[in-house]
């Protein structure tokens, strides 16, 4: 499942804020990455949520 959201910056160089926009009109969030993870919360259509840009080039 693709999620589509927007972004907005905040003022803070680490934490950014998004919007939720997904086809299904939510969007699940795990404990960690996988289908067979624990649902740890719900996120619906328009939901702002707060998100941490990581490094994954190593």
């Amino acid at each position: 499942m693709w999620i589509a959201f927007s972004v907005f910056y905040n003022t803070s160089a680490q934490s950014h804020i998004g919007i939720i926009k997904d086809v299904d009109g939510y969007t699940l969030v795990r404990e960690s990455a996988g289908l067979q993870t624990k649902v740890k919360d719900t996120l619906y259509n328009e939901d702002f949520f707060e998100f941490y840009a990581t490094d994954t080039t190593n």
